[in-house]
């Protein structure tokens, strides 16, 4: 990939920030610090944070140690949030203003810790405090592995990715499916990814990223191809005098023939005459996305389902598309999908384990255990 090119992408559609703060001076204002711990083990973890000062919410300009400050945007939807997470090496330091008489500083890591939400006084500001996550539930001992399967932010390098895993551990997510693009609301191609297929694929500690794109069809709707090695032409069909053309079956067979997962995003809502049902008939995608952080689309997949095609159902937020959060939820991975791989990690076992079946969805919710007799 060109890196002029790449960039020039980026700074026009303006579509993310990444920014890792570490101060080396210490900004004016009155200091503010904690520690976040697994409450049995005692140990620092990863989580994301939340603040508000004098009960108005306030994000803070720098993190001066021990965290990671990250600032979505979608320009042309006008859509902007700050999130902002403790590394999970120690204590967060940052920086409040004089003003601050009282402060409420909201923590969770994801859905398998409970949240907590801490409120300070004026003259407990200046303590150390130390705030304590409880796990209700370890997924991940039991086989399964999280995953947020829609995500549309640029990826500039390898090296990069660093800070997409710390991200993840803040947010209890194990796998992150990128996916490059082209039009729609924002002109150009966006979400550029390093590498496509296995050249765009991570695997720290378990904490799995796939690069793939998805692909536009202004009559026949949207896919998501997971982990698809290259970029299929147009892009984006049917627009600005091409053609519709080629057939959503015929990218989706070439996509499962090339080791990528083809998926029909937003549950085949999209397109002006979407072929969901006719591609789903046919056998062409392995997996339906269900829901977003933004849209849920139950019909297409329920009728196959009754037809007698049993899809596996996926989710994913569609970030950077309304990235607004409540504290107590997850930014990546706000609607998530859960995959029982058996305990495996990696890509093939997670695609093993969604097309036989073994997943299910949940914006916040777990039903963990249940039989059917």
């Amino acid at each position: 990939m060109d890196t002029d090119r790449h960039r020039s992408g980026s700074a026009k559609v303006s579509l993310s920030l990444l920014l890792w703060l570490i101060a080396c001076c210490v900004a004016e204002g009155r200091p503010l610090s904690f520690r976040v711990v697994d409450a049995d083990s005692g140990k620092d973890v990863a989580a994301r944070f939340s603040l508000k000062i004098n009960g108005i919410g306030y994000q803070p300009d720098r993190i001066i140690s021990n965290g990671l400050r990250f600032v979505s945007v979608h320009e042309s939807k006008k859509q902007v949030f700050v999130a902002c997470y403790s590394s999970g090496k120690g204590m967060v330091q940052l920086q409040i203003p004089d003003a601050a008489q009282s402060v409420e500083l909201s923590v969770a890591k994801g859905f398998q810790y409970l949240p907590r939400r801490i409120r300070l006084k004026a003259e407990e500001i200046g303590e150390t405090i130390v705030v304590k996550l409880r796990r209700w539930v370890d997924l991940s001992a039991k086989g399964w592995r999280s995953a947020d399967a829609h995500l549309h932010y640029d990826r500039f390098n390898r090296k990069a990715d660093r800070l997409w895993y710390a991200m993840m551990e803040g947010d209890g997510l194990d796998s992150a499916h990128f996916m490059f693009l082209k039009g729609g609301k924002v002109p150009g191609e966006w979400a550029v990814q390093y590498g496509y297929g296995k050249k765009g694929e991570g695997m720290k500690q378990g904490r799995l990223l796939t690069a793939g794109m998805e692909y536009r069809d202004s009559a026949q709707g949207h896919i998501n191809l997971l982990g698809m090695p290259e970029i299929v032409q147009p892009i984006m069909a049917g627009t600005r005098g091409l053609p519709n053309y080629p057939t959503l079956e015929s990218v989706l067979r070439r996509t499962s023939k090339l080791h990528g997962l083809p998926v029909v995003a937003h549950g085949g809502s999209l397109g002006r005459s979407t072929t969901v049902m006719l591609d789903g008939i046919l056998g062409a995608p392995e997996a339906i996305e269900i829901g977003n952080s933004h849209l849920f689309s139950l019909e297409n997949w329920y009728t196959l389902l009754n037809l007698g095609y049993p899809y596996s159902p996926v989710a994913g937020t569609d970030l950077p598309n309304f990235p607004e959060r409540d504290w107590w939820q997850p930014f990546l991975g706000g609607m998530r999908m859960y995959v029982d791989t058996r305990g495996a990690d990696g890509f093939e076992a997670w695609k093993e384990g969604l097309k036989k079946g073994r997943v299910f969805v949940s914006s916040g919710p777990l039903l963990t255990e249940f039989k059917v007799a």
